[in-house]
């Protein structure tokens, strides 16, 4: 066995597309969401670790709007930008419509790697 053999692990990726049919692919019930169940099946299939993006397009269109300016913008429009980005840095946080997670419990036991510059979120068994 190579000393690498020990960390692999078989991973998925999870996509928004996947997240957002989840609903009409597996019935919401008190205790289950969509997502838990697209992870349960996951895993069942084998995954021992799930990729999926933690923001959806509808935050990275908010996000686009605080910190990207088009080519050519005015000082006016600069200055907008610039107090809706300093409004977020100062007490940041998502709409829900903008997160794939809508509560805690829909990963259980796992650890979080976030990467800020993709917006992707990697989950792996503790």
């Amino acid at each position: 066995m190579a000393s690498w053999d020990i960390a692999a692990t078989i991973s998925t990726l999870l996509t928004l597309d996947d997240i957002q049919s989840a609903p009409a692919k597996f019935p919401v019930t008190e205790h289950e969401t969509p997502l838990l169940n697209l992870i349960a099946e996951a895993q069942s299939k084998g995954y021992e670790a799930i990729a999926m993006p933690l923001t959806t397009e509808k935050w990275k269109q908010r996000w686009s709007n605080m910190c990207l300016l088009p080519t050519g913008s005015d000082r006016d429009m600069e200055i907008v930008a610039e107090k809706k980005a300093e409004v977020w840095r100062s007490r940041p946080g998502f709409m829900r419509d903008e997160v794939t997670l809508t509560r805690l419990g829909e990963i259980p036991l796992i650890n979080f790697q976030l990467s800020l510059t993709t917006t992707r979120l990697s989950q792996r068994r503790i």
